[in-house]
């Protein structure tokens, strides 16, 4: 504000502010927004003698995707006779959108790429997930019939390749069974 006699004093005198963010009586915005959404609101700002002149704002938030990845609790090892395969992960979602239903898929292959002759081990469907703050647990346990050692395990989220995400290369992990 300008040309009136200090001290202004700012307030939102219509619309609404984006959730999470303020206004301060002395005219800063702050905080962290918290919604998407197309937000308009008026700004006021009075003077010392009560005069006072407004202002109407837009702002527009995006969506932000989800972003679904692997992490491990522990990861993939293989027991005594290495025909067994365990492991304890989560599918978390790092993103800052909320996830919809999607599917965990495990497989076991001969080399380190996602193709058709690779064996599907595990299928799990993953429930919806907050942002930043969700994860699902998985627990493998794999036996096969002969030894496993020198395969890899692949880990696909959102196999199904269901969810726009913010990162789409991070869903596959690839993991060689050694011992």
């Amino acid at each position: 504000a300008s040309g009136g006699v200090t001290p202004y004093a700012f307030t939102v005198s219509a619309g609404i502010l984006p959730p999470g963010l303020t206004l301060t009586t002395n005219g800063h915005l702050s905080g962290l927004i918290t919604q998407p959404g197309d937000f308009m609101f008026m700004v006021t700002a009075t003077d010392a003698n009560g005069c006072f002149g407004s202002g109407i704002y837009s702002l527009s938030v995006p969506m932000t995707p989800p972003d679904l990845t692997v992490v491990f609790d522990q990861k993939p090892r293989l027991n005594g006779n290495r025909r067994r395969v365990t492991a304890k992960l989560r599918v978390a979602n790092d993103g800052a959108g909320q996830a919809t239903s999607s599917a965990l898929r495990v497989y076991l292959s001969t080399d380190p790429a996602l193709d058709p002759n690779d064996t599907l081990i595990l299928d799990r469907p993953i429930p919806p997930l907050g942002s930043r703050t969700e994860s699902k647990l998985v627990r493998l346990r794999y036996t096969a019939p002969l030894s496993l050692k020198g395969h890899y395990v692949l880990f696909f989220a959102d196999a199904d390749e269901a969810i726009e995400e913010s990162d789409e290369v991070n869903n596959l992990v690839i993991v060689r069974l050694r011992r």
